[in-house]
């Protein structure tokens, strides 16, 4: 990753300049763990994992994003089939994501089993909705029975657990339970996410985890009755639930940006984390 060490003479383009403002980096201080993910930001993506071929045009392959937070959990992939492209349009700049194989991970993700945490991202779902569809994951392992109840998933896709096949946005810890929201998400629409709780381990409950979209709070179901018994510590996933055992699920779309934060955040940041995300994806709020 040798390049690395240049990447500030790399001028961001396109909605990286475009903030409103705000920059997710000041969620983060004093050391809270997490990440933040800019595809609009050039000079953090390369097209191989070692970060020695920097992306320069749209349709570019990206094997390494790194990660904008000071956590340094840079998001990688190593193998070239699987790797989402770097794409630029209408004065916008996302990952595209084939909804066949690509993903990328992280280590040190945020979450914690009787912890807070805040996700976020920007996001258009192109194609079907699939099962499962997950645009963000952690704690998988290769380990089948370690999986069980033990996997954390953000989706946007059909979650059959819910009892119809309704597109929306849910949590899920494998096996599944967790909270859907309300309302019918569209393909091809611009929009803005947020999962909220202030205590993974009883996610399930309505007053508890909070579900958001385009600034509105949805109305939040439990399903299932199956509670987490704790969270493995196992990597991050960006475009799929789980591809060590299951290698299904995988997001088909386009990612603005992501951030995701060990933090029940607040409604003044949340609307700030909202505001930057909705900038990043040319949502108006």
């Amino acid at each position: 990753m040798r390049n690395l060490a240049f990447r500030g003479l790399r001028l961001p383009r396109l909605g990286a300049m475009r903030s409103g403002g705000f920059f997710p980096a000041s969620l983060f201080a004093g050391g809270i763990q997490g990440a933040w993910f800019d595809p609009s930001d050039l000079s953090t993506l390369f097209q191989d994992s070692a970060g020695t071929t920097p992306v320069t045009a749209s349709g570019q392959p990206v094997g390494l994003m790194l990660d904008k937070s000071g956590n340094g959990n840079h998001a990688t992939q190593t193998i070239s089939a699987k790797r989402p492209i770097y794409t630029e349009g209408s004065g916008l700049a996302w990952l595209a994501f084939d909804g066949v194989g690509d993903f990328m991970s992280h280590s040190n993700h945020p979450f914690t089993y009787a912890g807070a945490f805040t996700v976020g991202v920007g996001f258009s779902k192109t194609g079907s909705f699939n099962t499962f569809e997950t645009f963000y994951s952690a704690g998988a392992t290769r380990s089948s029975a370690a999986n069980n109840t033990k996997t954390m998933a953000f989706m946007l896709g059909n979650d059959l657990a819910v009892g119809s096949s309704r597109p929306h946005l849910s949590t899920d810890i494998w096996r599944p339970s967790g909270v859907a929201g309300s309302t019918t998400l569209t393909a091809a629409q611009d929009s803005v996410a947020v999962w909220k709780s202030g205590n993974w381990s009883t996610h399930r409950s309505g007053s508890n985890t909070k579900i958001r979209l385009d600034g509105s709070e949805e109305i939040a179901s439990s399903y299932n009755d199956v509670d987490p018994s704790s969270l493995n510590a196992g990597p991050a996933y960006i475009g799929v639930f789980d591809p060590l055992r299951l290698n299904t699920s995988f997001y088909q779309g386009k990612m603005y940006g992501l951030v995701s934060i060990k933090e029940d955040l607040g409604e003044g940041n949340l609307s700030k984390l909202e505001t930057h995300l909705a900038t990043k994806s040319g949502v108006t709020l």
